[in-house]
Order: C-alpha cells, then structure tokens, then sequence
C-alpha cells in the first residue's frame, strides 16, 4: 500500500506475480520457526522483492519516542509518506500502518489490514476511504511503545542503488529459502506427531507454508507456470493441518492413520517445493524485470 500510496502503480497480485515472494521462506532468528511468502520482512528481502520498481526501504529504530516523532515530523513536511508497527489492541499484535500527513497534532493513517477481505486484491484508490483515519499524537505514542523496551521504527520508500550484482540478490534468497525448507524437512522427520501435545510447531513450522507461502503461490500461478499438484496438495495439507491442530487444542487423542498420511504429505509437499518450485525460480527473468523500469 505505501508503494500505491506514492504513486507507483501496482497491486498486491503484481507484486508477487513479478518477485521472489512466492519462493521466499526464512528461519525466524531464534532457528525455532519459519516465515514465508508476504510475512518474510527483513530489510534484504523486502528490498529484494523491490528491485523491478527501482526503489528500496530504509528502515530505522529509534532509542527515544522524541527522537522517533522529530524524524517522522520532518520526513512528513518533505511529503516522505512512512510505515510504521504499531500495537493491535484486538489480537494483542502488531502491524504495519502507513502514515501521511501530520497536522494540528494528529497524524493521518493508511491501515491496509482496517476491515479488508484477505481474499480480494485491492487497488489503493479503491479502498482509500475505508483505511484513512487519523489519531491524536499521544495514542501513536502509546501504539508503538506498547510494550516496555519497544523501539518505534519507521521505514519509506527511496530510489534504489543502481549498482548492485542482482543474479547474486535474487540467487541468494532462493539459497535461504532451500536452506529453512531443509531445517523443516529434519524437524518434520524427528517430531512424534502421534504424542504431541500443543500446537506450537504447527503454528510456528508449518502453517508458514499451507497458509501464507500458498496465498503467495497462488496468487503467482494466475500469471506463471506451476506445478499444479504443488497447489493441490498443499490445499490438503491445510485442512488436514487444521483438523489435527483442533484435535490437539481439544487434548483429543490423535488417529494413526491421519497422522501418517499427514507426515507423509508434508514430506510431498517439501518435495515439490524444491524440485517443481524453488528450484525453478525464474531469476532471469526478474533481473530483466528490474530493467523496463527505466522508460
């Protein structure tokens, strides 16, 4: 949203469609979990996926809330939109906002996740009203410094570096995501799914990949090639997954069968994400993207 809200015209669809979303998958920094798809958000990656539009993220921390309001003040009066985590009271979260505008000391906010359907594409004009609201600047205080030791950040969008080796970006990021797909398949193989008792590698391990790098998939096989047992398979894999994640949440006692043709179509899974996916990452043809940009 804030790349639509700067006038670059694109959508959600086209930019998985034309990146390395739909490939990207990066062990959390603690090694105990996964993140893939849209919700992998290092600077590196989401500068990665940036390329084809010629522009690039900086992001900084700030020590000190009035450290954090002089810089975002400044960046608004130079017509800098920004993003921003801020806490989400509801689910006891956090997510990203966009801000644009700081008058009569009230900031006006773009929030993409206000009331929005996950499962349609939207274009920012469309959805402008329903996501625009504006708060006072004590309550940003209190959303960005929820938690004691929270460092608010802020992150916008300028021209990118042209000298950069891109085959060596683009590789490198298909390198990690083979690497946390070869953690996962080990993990998979050592867990006793039959006597397990939260749903935390679940949530952590798996649903990373039937949930959020499959929206990502899908969304890319609309306008790429893919395998489509790929997609087929990993749709039953997540109604599987949440019928055993129910089983487990309920401490009912798991049935043998589910469980092994659930262990089994897991390893399918990962193995058609390297040999019909990953590695058939079409790096070429992302660097060639990132060069008709320039007209």
């Amino acid at each position: 949203m804030l790349m639509q809200a700067i006038n670059i015209s694109t959508d959600t669809a086209s930019i998985i469609q034309n990146s390395p979303i739909p490939f990207l998958i990066q062990l959390s920094k603690t090694g105990e979990g996964l993140s893939a798809g849209m919700l992998v958000q290092d600077n590196y990656s989401v500068n990665t996926v940036l390329l084809p539009w010629r522009v690039s993220l900086n992001s900084k921390k700030y020590k000190t809330v009035k450290a954090y309001l002089h810089e975002a003040k400044r960046l608004l009066s130079n017509n800098v939109l920004f993003m921003t985590s801020v806490h989400k009271p509801e689910s006891n979260s956090r997510q990203t906002v966009v801000i644009t505008e700081f008058h009569d000391d009230r900031f006006s906010i773009l929030d993409p996740d206000c009331g929005l359907s996950r499962h349609r594409q939207y274009k920012y004009s469309e959805v402008e009203d329903m996501v625009f609201y504006s708060i006072s600047t004590e309550k940003l205080i209190n959303l960005i410094t929820f938690k004691d030791g929270d460092e608010p950040v802020i992150g916008y969008l300028a021209p990118q570096s042209e000298n950069q080796d891109k085959k060596s970006i683009y590789n490198k990021l298909i390198k990690q995501s083979k690497s946390a797909l070869a953690v996962l398949e080990k993990s998979v193989k050592q867990i006793d799914f039959q006597n397990i008792s939260e749903v935390t590698f679940i949530d952590k391990w798996l649903k990373p990949i039937v949930v959020d790098l499959r929206v990502a998939i899908e969304i890319w096989s609309l306008a790429n090639h893919t395998d489509p047992n790929l997609i087929k398979y990993l749709a039953i894999l997540e109604t599987i997954l949440l019928e055993i994640r129910s089983e487990i949440t309920d401490k009912k006692k798991l049935n043998e069968s589910k469980v092994f043709s659930f262990k089994m179509l897991i390893e399918k899974v990962l193995l058609l994400l390297v040999k019909s996916h990953i590695d058939t990452a079409p790096v070429y043809k992302w660097i060639n993207l990132s060069k008709f940009q320039s007209n």
